[in-house]
């Protein structure tokens, strides 16, 4: 018989197994030897492929095309004939639809092996999905199981004894490969021995119990039996094997006692959404695996599979109809876990307070409408970090529970806990569960289970954990050789206990008030992956764009309805570029961490998506605006000189409103500029090259750069990483801009230096702007990028003492240290922040606003914006090439850092907007007499009956507000869904960063 298919899958899989169990084995009392070791292992490997005899031929034509096509138009593509041998793509991520046929050969057991090279997923012909396949040549880490599936049951696709079906092939691996040259490297059928694969199986587990034990009586009768019964295999049969199971059934039946740990499985199938595989990859991987648990669930009874992201519900939904019918047929006899509430498995450091919102809003309301469950669970095992904001949200959307195990990829500190409370910034608190083997494709044998077991931190109040097995990312989940091992598994002596059961059960099981689990406080940040702050800034500017025009159209419907003017978009068309936005936010999309073909097609329909918001926000201002107007879409008040047409005028622009300009004072000028100098009332800048060399404030008569020392830095670094990390010690090699150009001038009440730089081939030039009456200065900077390995800076070195630094995260702040101390510090050289970060001392501070960035290094005195990242390493390769436009500012402001920061931060995001209109007058009629208390957003309420609005407060001082649309009060707070939770108090009381939602009718 020819060489199996599963050799050398199964050569590597052992490896690690034969080197734990040789180490043992030199040691052993009874002499058992390096080689007997060694030929128990090959043994298990030769079984396995021993299963499988080649009993004919399956014939097959191909239909290849460069993107996917639907059952209905299978044959349009380049026609093939493949044999076993045939190369059949010319690129990766190349598709086919294979057209399958063969006569069913005589025997019993008829099984179908078949490696396409890629990926694929078996109809049967009448385009009913059935079943996922992956090569055999698919890499996948060797210790958590085989990526390879490529036994094919027949049973479906037989009539007429004769197998007839289609397979919808893509020429890419599990991690977006092209392996073998995406060559048909198996084809045929094959008589399957089952009980010689059970009696591998036996093995198996035996031998990982005698590898990872030390009770002697017990394992010493286990490597007597398996040495007994290893010469018998030789020669093998299935009635041979049978009579060997025998032998090994005594050990196996060996129980544990009722104190073992247990391990509370669920299969799963990790799926990134977009990773190194295009978008509508990852619909075909949902396909395939879906099909494949369906049938696992169908073979095992007893057995739970799992998957998250609603999103992924949606398109299986709407691609293989016939599979989520099943799906939700094998929900309803608890056999799938439907896992998560949020949209996608969402980045939770680059995205909104309002986002956030959203993506338990969508996901959550998709899961009750499609299978009547109240997700309780924020599910995101692989985001990287997450926000200090999270149990605010889940708290107002009813998840009082979050599994993750990102935490033990910590680079520099190990996470201290497993299972714990775990405490937002305002006080929220959930039940957080960290997977103890530290993976979600767990591979489902004793050593991983026994390490998880020993490791595990709070043993002194659970006996039980929750354990993810199976392939992820494609891979179809579990395979077959996962749930066999767990079957053995289940109650067996000196190995941890194994069963099936739902994830809400569990958390429900381990929640228990009188476990005073620890309490973890703030941000989970993760030691690793600070880059993907940074990488593929393109994306995280849009996003916070659509993020921003997405509230502003939200707020002008609320006034239009007021009116009784129609919007332009209606609530589905909005829930539809919702949805895709939280799809993009998905966390190796957002970050920045995919190929680059994500980043080309998505940046497409960002740009797509936004000009549709905003000329419909346009068109629905001018509607409601009352002439020549200034729209002020934030829920502060800002008086400042806004040019129109050529004139500058005095506006005093309320919140939430618009403004009339006729009948304005022109704005009046206080303003000056020199060869290297901007000035105004309060702010004096002066500059040498291109940079800032002095800020001085006259009214505290306080210098803010260093003495001898300059702000505003723009440097280059090495960059030797990939998207996800770049090296701690990139600052030791450094090249500042040059300035190649500067001119100063004034127009009206403003003051500009422009500049130009160069460093190596990037271009860049800056516009510096000083407003008469502030104390801020605002930047206009676009960049003309073309490096490579690199990293784009801009340092602001600030005279203030301080050992901490504030960063403005969703619905509030948070402080991290500026030393480096010990190692917790020093490993925060990069840390995320949104809109704005602070270092203050009591009487005075400065704060760097942004509209776009979110990486920082805050050490010192030195505020360090992480502008552009290019690193060659992947998954892209040349990312960022081309223009960026980046607006910051620097503000000095009296005392600490408070709601004028917010203030300034919310205006350099979202600016005034001239308007030219034909109604009758925007105003919401909003008042708040405490800016501390920010209304975030306003949306039409779900029952059509008034509005809700987000408000929270931004202190970490409790704080009170009198808050009143057109002089109505709220009537009550509400839920994420706007179910009332209290009546509304007035005047309204928050505790520090407490967010709340009012109805207003």
């Amino acid at each position: 018989m020819k060489k199996s298919v599963m050799e050398t899958a199964y050569k590597y899989y052992y490896k690690w197994r034969r080197l734990e169990a040789h180490k043992k084995m030199k040691g052993d009392k009874q002499g058992a030897s390096f080689l007997k070791g060694e030929c128990i292992a090959r043994a298990i490997d030769r079984l396995h492929k021993q299963a499988y005899k080649n009993v004919g031929r399956l014939q097959c034509e191909g239909y290849v095309t460069a993107e996917p096509v639907p059952f209905e138009r299978r044959t349009e593509g380049k026609k093939v004939v493949i044999k076993q041998g045939t190369v059949w793509a010319e690129k990766v991520f190349d598709c086919a639809w294979f057209h399958v046929t063969g006569d069913l050969p005589k025997t019993d057991n008829v099984v179908m092996l078949i490696d396409c090279g890629g990926e694929g997923l078996v109809f049967n012909k009448d385009g009913k999905a059935i079943q996922g396949i992956t090569s055999r040549y698919s890499q996948f880490s060797p210790d958590l199981g085989l990526a390879k599936k490529i036994v094919v049951d027949v049973e479906p696709f037989v009539e007429d004894d004769m197998v007839d079906f289609w397979i919808d092939c893509g020429a890419n691996d599990l991690f977006g490969n092209r392996k073998n040259d995406s060559r048909v490297s198996e084809l045929c059928f094959a008589e399957y021995y089952k009980e010689v694969d059970a009696l591998a199986y036996d093995m198996e587990v035996l031998f990982d119990v005698y590898a990872y034990n030390y009770n002697e009586d017990f394992e010493k009768r286990i490597i007597k039996t398996l040495l007994s019964v290893l010469p018998k295999t030789r020669v093998i049969s299935n009635e041979k094997a049978i009579l060997l199971r025998k032998e090994l059934a005594p050990l196996l039946a060996e129980k544990n006692d009722k104190y073992a740990f247990t391990f509370h499985s669920i299969g799963h199938a990790h799926l990134d959404l977009a990773w190194l595989w295009p978008l509508r990859e990852s619909h075909r991987k949902g396909g395939r695996t879906f099909a494949n648990q369906l049938r696992n669930i169908k073979n095992y009874p007893g057995y739970i599979f799992g998957a998250s992201q609603a999103q992924l519900y949606d398109w299986v939904k709407k691609d293989y109809p016939e599979l989520y019918g099943e799906v939700k047929k094998a929900v309803k006899e608890k056999r799938w876990d439907v896992q998560g509430a949020t949209w996608v498995e969402p980045d939770s450091f680059c995205i909104s307070g309002e986002s956030l919102i959203r993506q338990f809003y969508y996901g959550k309301k998709f899961f009750r409408k499609e299978f009547g469950q109240d997700m309780k669970i924020f599910w995101v095992p692989d985001s990287f970090g997450y926000s200090g904001c999270l149990p605010t949200v889940m708290n107002l959307a009813g998840v009082p529970y979050f599994l993750t195990q990102k935490m033990s990829w910590n680079k520099y500190n190990k996470f201290p806990y497993h299972t714990f409370r775990w405490e937002g910034l305002d006080g929220s608190t959930v039940l957080a569960h960290m997977l103890p083997e530290c993976t979600y494709n767990g591979a489902m044998n004793t050593y991983s289970f026994k390490k998880a077991e020993k490791y595990y931190y709070e043993r002194k109040y659970n006996n039980e954990a929750m354990a993810l097995f199976g392939i992820g990312d494609g891979g179809a989940g579990p395979g077959v050789e996962h749930i066999e091992r767990a079957v053995r598994m289940a109650d067996l002596k000196d190995t941890p206990k194994v069963d099936f059961k739902l994830s809400a059960d569990f958390f429900k099981d381990i929640d228990d008030p009188e476990k005073e689990y620890p309490v973890f406080k703030g941000e989970l940040y993760l030691e690793k992956h600070q880059g993907t702050q940074t990488s593929h800034g393109k994306n995280k500017f849009y996003n916070r764009k659509c993020e921003f025009a997405l509230k502003n159209y939200d707020l002008l419907v609320v006034a239009a309805k007021e009116k009784g003017i129609v919007p332009p978009l209606g609530q589905e068309r909005i829930d539809e570029i919702w949805k895709e936005i939280l799809l993009y936010q998905f966390h190796d999309i957002l970050p920045g961490s995919s190929i680059d073909r994500v980043y080309t097609e998505s940046e497409e329909r960002y740009e797509i998506i936004y000009k549709e918001l905003t000329s419909a926000i346009a068109t629905l201002a001018s509607a409601l605006a009352d002439g020549a107007s200034v729209f002020n879409p934030n829920p502060y008040s800002y008086r400042l000189p806004v040019k129109i047409d050529d004139n500058w005028y005095d506006v005093n622009a309320k919140g939430l409103s618009a403004v009339s300009v006729a009948g304005l004072d022109d704005a009046v000028s206080s303003v000056k500029a020199s060869e290297n100098t901007l000035e105004n009332e309060y702010l004096k800048v002066v500059f040498k090259d291109g940079v800032i060399v002095s800020l001085y404030d006259k009214k505290m008569e306080k210098e803010f750069v260093p003495h001898g020392g300059k702000t505003a830095v723009i440097s280059k670094y090495v960059d030797n990483g990939d998207a996800w990390d770049f090296p701690k010690d990139y600052r030791e090699k450094k090249k500042d801009a040059v300035c190649t150009g500067f001119a100063t001038y004034v127009d009206g009440p403003e003051a500009y230096a422009e500049a130009t730089y160069t460093v190596d081939d990037n271009k860049i030039a800056q516009r510096f702007s000083l407003l008469s009456g502030s104390r801020q200065v605002t930047v206009k900077m676009k960049v003309d990028c073309h490096q490579e390995a690199s990293m784009l800076r801009i340092a602001f070195p600030v005279d203030i003492y301080t050992s901490e630094c504030a960063f403005n995260v969703q619905y509030g702040h948070l402080t991290r240290r500026t030393t480096e101390e010990n190692s917790i510090e020093k490993a925060q050289f990069e840390v995320n922040g949104q809109k704005f970060v602070d270092m203050s001392e009591i009487n005075y501070g400065v704060s760097v606003l942004n509209d776009c960035k979110y990486g920082f290094r805050c050490k010192g005195n030195v505020m360090d914006m992480n502008l552009i990242r290019t690193p060659k390493k992947g998954p892209s390769h040349q990312p960022e090439q081309g223009e960026h436009e980046i607006n910051y500012a620097i503000l000095v402001h009296e005392g600490p850092m408070g709601e004028e920061t917010y203030k300034a931060a919310y205006l350099l995001n979202n600016p005034l907007v001239p308007v030219l209109g034909s109604g009758s007058g925007l105003d919401l009629g909003f008042t708040c007499d405490n800016d501390n208390v920010v209304v975030e957003a306003i949306k039409p309420s779900d029952d059509g009956k008034g509005f809700v609005a987000r408000v929270y407060n931004s202190s970490s001082k409790s704080q009170t507000a009198n808050l009143t649309f057109a002089g109505k009060t709220a009537v009550c707070r509400t839920d994420i869904f706007e179910n009332k939770i209290a009546d509304a108090e007035t005047p309204l009381t928050l505790r520090k960063f407490e967010l709340v939602i009012l109805k207003f009718e």
